[in-house]
């Protein structure tokens, strides 16, 4: 996650080499001020989504891992996280 507006994020090494705008908005946050706070505290909220992206072929396949997998080799959810 980066801080969203954050002065540096134009020459962030982390950011930069991601070249599409939106892609990058995906990764940016606000800072909220947290009430009260002794330090000036900030907080931020954001979802961190964990899975795999495959693709079920009409024979029963599996695509989108490095290749193709066999059916009987698909992955089912207990076996994500041995991962």
């Amino acid at each position: 996650m980066m801080a969203n507006e954050h002065a540096l994020n134009p020459t962030d090494g982390m950011l930069q080499p991601i070249r599409d705008p939106l892609a990058q908005e995906t990764l940016m946050v606000d800072n909220v001020s947290v009430p009260n706070s002794p330090i000036s505290a900030l907080v931020v909220n954001f979802d961190i989504c964990l899975g795999l992206t495959v693709e079920e072929l009409d024979d029963g396949s599996i695509r989108g891992l490095g290749g193709q997998l066999s059916s009987q080799h698909a992955l089912t959810p207990p076996e994500w996280g041995e991962f």
